[in-house]
C-alpha cells in the first residue's frame, strides 16, 4: 500500500491548523505558527498591506501534531506516532522539510507556496499609493462647495424675509409646518387602530399597542450579524475566510451578500479570530456539494469541523 494519500492527508491537516491560526509541535523539529505582520513601509509613497505568514521557533509551542493525528483519526498514540513517523520521513529531504501545497522549511526559515499564501492571504501583497498629505481629495471640495452653497442659500433667505413684511408670511409659514408635521401623526393613528376593526371581540386596549409593535419592527430588516455566535460541535461549516476582527468579518458578509453571486453568510467565533461561513451541516457530501457549486465564483472555500 502506497504511503502518499497519507502524506497528502497528513500535510492538508497542517495546513487546516496553520490556517485556523493553531500552532502546531513537530516532535524532533520545532514548532509552526502564523503571525500578523503590520503594515510596512516600502518607499515615501508605498506600503505593503498587512497579512499573515508561517513562523518557525526550535521551542516547544502548542499541541504535538501527534496528538492532532490520534485525535481526527481517531487512532491511540502510538498508531499516531507511527503515522507521524512516516510523514516526517518522507517529507524530509536533506536539510529541508517540504510540505506540498503549504511550504518548505529551510533552517528556521518557512517559506509558503504560492497557494497556501493566498489561502492565508486573500487581499494579496498589491503596494497601496499613499496620497500626499498636502493635495486635498475631491470629496473634501464637494463638502467645502455644498457649505458654502448652503450659505449663501440661508443668507440669501434671510435677506430675502427680512426686506418683505414677514409678520403675515411668517404666520402663514407656521400653520403651513404644523400642518405638515401633523399628517404623519395623523397616518398613523388611521394604521395603528386597523388591527382592531380586523379582529372586534379583542376588548383589552392593551392588545393594539402591543400589536403595533411588529408593524414598527418589520421596517428594520437586519442585513449583517450584530454578533459572532458560536460554533456548534461535530458541525461541518464550509469557511468563506478567517479574519482577525469582527468589524473585517462583518465586511466579508455585507461583499458576499453584494457580490455578483451573492451568499448568506454567517459569522462565528473561531478561539481569537472570527470565522464567515456561508453553509453549514452534519453531512460533509453536501458541503463539499456546496462547494463545488460556487467553486466559479469561490474558489477558495474549505470545511472545518467544528470541535
Amino acid at each position: 500500500m502506497s504511503n502518499y494519500p497519507m502524506i497528502e492527508q497528513v500535510n492538508r491537516l497542517v495546513g487546516n491548523l496553520l490556517a485556523e491560526g493553531i500552532s502546531i509541535f513537530l516532535p524532533e523539529i520545532g514548532t509552526l505558527y502564523t503571525e500578523q505582520r503590520a503594515t510596512r513601509k516600502i518607499s515615501k509613497r508605498m506600503i505593503e498591506p498587512p497579512c499573515r505568514i508561517v513562523v518557525f521557533t526550535p521551542q516547544k509551542k502548542g499541541v504535538s501534531l501527534v496528538a492532532h493525528i490520534a485525535h481526527v483519526a481517531a487512532c491511540d498514540d502510538a498508531t499516531a506516532q507511527d503515522v507521524y513517523t512516516r510523514w516526517l520521513t518522507n517529507v524530509r529531504r536533506n536539510d529541508e522539510l517540504v510540505m506540498a501545497g503549504i511550504g518548505r522549511l529551510q533552517g528556521q526559515h518557512f517559506r509558503m507556496d504560492a497557494v497556501f499564501d493566498a489561502r492565508l492571504n486573500p487581499q494579496g501583497h498589491v503596494p497601496i499609493r499613499i496620497r500626499r498629505s498636502h493635495r486635498m481629495d475631491w470629496t473634501l471640495w464637494v463638502g467645502i462647495c455644498t457649505i458654502l452653497c448652503v450659505v449663501a442659500g440661508v443668507g440669501y433667505w434671510w435677506f430675502f424675509i427680512q426686506s418683505q413684511p414677514a409678520v403675515v408670511f411668517s404666520e402663514q409659514k407656521v400653520v403651513e409646518l404644523k400642518q405638515n408635521a401633523d399628517r404623519p401623526m395623523v397616518d398613523t393613528t388611521v394604521v395603528a387602530p386597523s388591527p382592531a376593526k380586523n379582529t372586534p371581540n379583542v376588548a383589552q386596549p392593551s392588545e393594539p399597542a402591543s400589536q403595533s409593535k411588529p408593524m414598527v419592527s418589520s421596517k428594520t430588516e437586519v442585513t449583517t450579524p450584530v454578533e459572532a455566535a458560536a460554533l456548534v460541535s461535530g458541525h461541518k461549516y464550509v469557511v468563506l475566510g478567517v479574519y482577525s476582527t469582527f468589524e473585517n468579518a462583518v465586511r466579508a458578509v455585507t461583499q458576499a451578500a453584494e457580490a455578483k453571486s451573492p451568499l448568506t453568510c454567517g459569522i462565528y467565533r473561531f478561539g481569537a479570530k472570527f470565522l464567515v461561513s456561508p453553509f453549514e451541516s452534519t453531512d460533509p457530501e453536501t458541503c463539499t456539494l456546496f462547494i463545488r457549486a460556487h467553486a466559479d465564483n469561490y474558489p477558495d472555500m474549505w470545511t472545518y469541523t467544528a470541535r
